[in-house]
This record gives structure tokens, sequence and C-alpha cells, in this order.
């Protein structure tokens, strides 16, 4: 019995067999779904509101910020110092406390050491300055000043002050060592200025009689004619332009003065304009209907030669 049942489930096994061999394999068709859709409203449940991870976002930032803030107004005040403005680029005010005077500043010796760099000095408080009523009056000097100028010593005015015309005999100032190289010889040229017209003039020049002299007219505007008398230290010069009027001014005469071998530091040669033509008659300055000399408007400058 038990061989009947086994040979007939190896039957049934092999015509099972045949039968999957022979057909062709069914196509499996996957199990029609439904495409997921989830609205916004869903999604929105389900993630979260973004409004309120921003609003944690900035409380978070916030939170921070104040933290910063409380560190530094605390690192602030632990300094003695007002705490740092945030929020602005600006440089922080330098307070009253702060500010050193460089004056104040005692430089450090050679060689200090840290300890001895940068120490500030102490002053009393300045005084007020005491007013005009506060001040001694102002005494006048009990000397005279001296001159500014040795020359002053020779230039010296005669004559109209405001003349309309002028005669200048210069004052030259040389040295000791200028005399030697120029063999003791000065040159003074004598001018006219402030010419009103003149057609004649005849004046004349005193002498020192430590010197010798004579002199020229080269190349000057004023072609004068002259002559020196040694005996009485006088020179006596003329000009004339016929009947032509003439305001020609500059140079007159130009006189070479010969000082003395012994002329020293501090010597003085004056020459000086002598109101008089061919002595004893008076100067003559006219053209041909004024006599300036006569209206009192000549006037003249002394001068000389001085050793410096």
């Amino acid at each position: 019995m038990k061989h009947r049942y086994t040979a007939v489930l190896l039957a049934a096994l092999l015509l099972l067999g045949a039968a999957g061999c022979s057909s062709k394999p069914e196509t499996l068709t996957p199990p029609d779904q439904a495409p997921v859709t989830e609205s916004f409203a869903e999604t929105a449940e389900i993630s979260g509101d973004p409004a309120e991870e921003d609003a944690g976002t900035e409380t978070s930032e916030s939170t921070e910020d104040t933290d910063a803030a409380e560190t530094t107004a605390t690192a602030a005040a632990a300094a003695g110092s007002a705490p740092a403005q945030l929020g602005t680029d600006a440089p922080q005010p330098v307070t009253q406390g702060q500010t050193v005077d460089p004056a104040k500043i005692v430089e450090p010796p050679s060689g200090a050491d840290d300890d001895q760099m940068g120490e500030l000095k102490s002053e009393p408080a300045a005084t007020a300055v005491p007013s005009n009523a506060d001040k001694p009056a102002a005494t006048a000097p009990t000397a005279a000043p001296k001159p500014a100028s040795s020359a002053s010593q020779l230039a010296t005015k005669g004559g109209a002050s405001s003349g309309k015309l002028q005669i200048t005999v210069p004052t030259a100032e040389v040295t000791a060592e200028e005399l030697k190289a120029n063999d003791y010889t000065v040159d003074l040229l004598i001018t006219l200025d402030k010419n009103p017209g003149i057609t004649y003039s005849e004046w004349g020049l005193h002498l020192d009689s430590r010197c010798t002299y004579t002199a020229d007219t080269k190349e000057l505007p004023i072609d004068t004619v002259f002559f020196i008398n040694d005996s009485s230290n006088f020179m006596w010069s003329a000009w004339t332009s016929g009947n032509e009027t003439t305001k020609k001014t500059g140079g007159m005469l130009r006189l070479h003065v010969k000082l003395p071998r012994d002329a020293k530091s501090g010597s003085t040669y004056p020459v000086t304009y002598a109101d008089q033509s061919l002595q004893p008659a008076p100067h003559i300055w006219q053209d041909c209907d004024s006599n300036w000399v006569n209206s009192k408007n000549v006037g003249w400058t002394n001068g000389g030669v001085v050793v410096k």
C-alpha cells in the first residue's frame, strides 16, 4: 500500500513538471498605486513653521549679541574706563583722563630700564598774569643811544631841507685792508638831484688837510670844470650850458681822496659842500630867469671817508 501512494505522488509531480515546462511564463503586472500628493498645509504640519525657525534664529543671535555686550561691559568696568560702543566703526573719543601732555614726560636717563620709562612730572598750577596796573611804570633810559653807524659822524645836512635842488657828497666806509689794496685812495661821486632846470652853477668843496685830492668828470651827465687849491683846502667847480636850460641829474664830479698812511680804524676824513663859489662869492644855481640860491631852494648833504 505504501509503495502505491509513493508511485502516485511521483507520477503527479512528473505531470506538473511537464506542464510547467511546456507553457509560457506569465507576465507579472505591478499593482496599481495611487500617486502620493501632499498639500502645502500637510507639509507645513510635518516640517514646522519657517517663521518660527527664523524667530528662533534671531532669538539665538540676539542672545549671543547680548552676551557679547555684557562681556565687553564687564571687561571695561574692570579696567576702570567707559565701555566701548557697539555697532559703529568710528574711533572712540579720548577722555580727559587719557590725555597726556608731552611736555610732562620726563626723558629717561641713558641706559634706563623699562621701569624708568615714561614717568610723569607734576607741575604747580599756573599763576595769574598780572594786569597792566600791576606792572611798574617804564623808566626812560639814562644815556642817549649810540649812533647806528660811524658814517653818521659825517653825513650832515645843510641849506634848504626840502629844496628844489639837492647836492650830495657821499660817505664811504672802508677797512684798513681795503685801503692798502687801493693805495689808500677812495673815490667820492658828487651828485645832483631834484634839478628844476639850470643854465649855470658855481660852487665848492671844503677838503680835509690830511689828505690829497684829484678829480675828473669822465662819462658823467654834467661835465663840470674844477680847480683845487691845496693851500686853502678848497675845491672850486662850475658848469654852464649857455642859454639852454637842462634838468639833468646824476654825477657832477668824481673826487679821488688819498688818505695818509697812518689811517686806522675809527679815523674820519670829512668832505663838505661849500655854499660859495670863488672866495668869497656865494654859490650860484640858476636858469635864465631865476636864482635858486636867492629863493632858498638849494639843499645839500655832507660826507667824506670813514675807516672801519
